[in-house]
Order: C-alpha cells, then sequence, then structure tokens
C-alpha cells in the first residue's frame, strides 16, 4: 500500500448524499488523489458510509471494550472496512504489514 494517503475530515462537512461520481471528484478535487489510491480512517458508521460513497478504502478505529463493539464492528465489515484497528497509532503498522 505504498503511496497510499490516509485522511479523515474530523467533521461533518455538509457532503452526506452525494452521489459516488461527486464524492470522488471531491477526493480528488481536494487532495489530489485518486480516490482508490487514498484511504480514510474513522470510528463512527458514517465515516464508512462517506468513504464507500467516495469510492476510497476505508480503515476504522475501534477498540473492542468500546460501547456496542459487536454490532458497529459488523457493520464496518459490512461496509467494506478492510481493518478493524483499536487505535489510530496503529495504522502505520498496519500499513506496513501488507507492503
Amino acid at each position: 500500500m505504498a503511496g497510499n494517503e490516509a485522511f479523515s475530515d474530523g467533521c461533518d462537512n455538509g457532503r452526506r448524499g452525494e452521489d459516488e461520481a461527486e464524492s470522488g471528484r471531491f477526493v480528488q478535487d481536494t487532495w489530489g488523489r485518486d480516490p482508490g489510491s487514498a484511504l480514510y480512517l474513522g470510528d463512527n458508521i458514517d465515516d464508512a458510509l462517506a468513504a464507500r460513497e467516495a469510492g476510497v478504502p476505508f480503515v476504522a478505529i475501534i477498540a473492542q471494550g468500546e460501547h456496542n463493539y459487536r454490532a458497529r464492528a459488523k457493520r464496518f465489515r459490512e461496509l467494506g472496512a478492510l481493518a478493524l484497528l483499536p487505535r489510530a497509532m496503529e495504522l502505520n503498522h498496519w500499513l506496513a504489514l501488507r507492503d
């Protein structure tokens, strides 16, 4: 996965509900990246949905002790999360294992 850039907007920017093409253009225009070469890192279902709409691979941050872990982890997997990491600091290690 060398060359991928991880991002999370960290806020609700009002862009929910857009079609895939517009979301993908948003990624291209904002970060100058092909959506498929980026990586969206998020901790809630809306992040996973936004990544899917934009055509960006998604990694979920969710620790096993969190409220409603099993249901949320299942939903992240259903939405195509590449991994479930217990904290964001694990991302570099996860990426290194994929190279």
